[in-house]
């Protein structure tokens, strides 16, 4: 007996159809073993050509709800966050991160575990909240959500000017000293106040960098109080260091928060750049990045 290759091309209830003319006809060999032989070429066949025919067969009608819960577990995993769910579980000034799957709007509070519950659903795997409350990590992190909380303060070392810093203290001893005419004296206060802000800095700057690096991983949520001001300077400081975000800021930057921007970029080791996967690139990136923002 002849074996031919079975085709599903032209059937539409899974029987093959072909002549002996057409394409999809030909000759494997001869039939040596009977009907053994013959099952396993059909077991074979049904498993390339329908694969999943064993689900169809076994699976019942599932409800909706059943339905809707696949559906989360499959945007979770494939790292889809769902606009329209995300848009029902009434978060204030909600606006998704462009070219992201990352949200910022006003943050959820700590005892709010319903919302919380509605952000994994939506697809969100991680919180970066820019308020302290230990009731919200704690319920997040029971729910399976990483949790980050970023204390952003322009009023932090790292985003002050070393010269900034030299003058306001020269300024401040010379007060104290404007009857000792030996300057030696007043410069051994200076250097002693740059060596202080100089340490107090790395905290800060360590602090910004854990911030961008978990910024790099998105799907996250990002917000603090009302979702607005410290939101606003969260996404522009987000923006211009972190070399994987690809959006535009969508709101009025104000040119003063520019500057500790800058300084922040002074105050960075060749360590703490490479830390935020930096390249030499991505350097001159930065600089044109701000460049604009200065024009605007």
């Amino acid at each position: 007996m002849k074996i031919s290759a079975l085709s599903l091309k032209n059937s539409i209830c899974n029987v093959p159809i072909f002549k002996k003319n057409d394409d999809n006809w030909r000759v494997f060999g001869y039939d040596e073993g009977g009907s053994a032989t013959r099952d396993y070429i059909r077991n074979w066949q049904t498993k390339n050509y329908i694969p999943y025919q064993d689900i169809y067969e076994k699976e019942t009608i599932k409800s909706e709800y059943d339905l809707n819960q696949l559906l989360n577990q499959f945007h979770r995993k494939t790292g889809i966050v769902k606009n329209k769910s995300m848009t029902k579980i009434g978060l204030e000034n909600l606006e998704q991160l462009e070219n992201s799957n990352s949200y910022r709007g006003a943050m959820i509070r700590g005892y709010d575990t319903d919302k919380i519950s509605q952000l994994k659903d939506a697809g969100i795997k991680r919180i970066a909240s820019l308020m302290k409350s230990p009731e919200l990590e704690k319920n997040c992190k029971e729910q399976g959500l990483e949790y980050l909380h970023y204390d952003l303060d322009f009023k932090d070392t790292c985003f002050e000017n070393i010269q900034d810093i030299e003058n306001k203290s020269r300024a401040f001893w010379q007060i104290f000293h404007k009857n000792n005419n030996d300057n030696n004296i007043l410069e051994t206060f200076v250097k002693k106040d740059i060596e202080n802000w100089s340490t107090n800095t790395r905290e800060p700057i360590e602090r910004s960098i854990q911030f961008i690096n978990y910024m790099q991983k998105d799907n996250i949520y990002l917000g603090c109080a009302c979702g607005t001001y410290r939101t606003d300077l969260a996404v522009l400081l987000n923006s211009l260091f972190n070399p994987k975000a690809n959006y535009n800021c969508s709101f009025p930057i104000n040119k003063e928060h520019l500057k500790p921007m800058e300084n922040l970029f002074n105050n960075l080791t060749h360590n703490d750049k490479l830390k935020l996967g930096w390249t030499k690139d991505y350097e001159k990136i930065f600089i044109s990045k701000l460049n604009k923002l200065k024009l605007k």
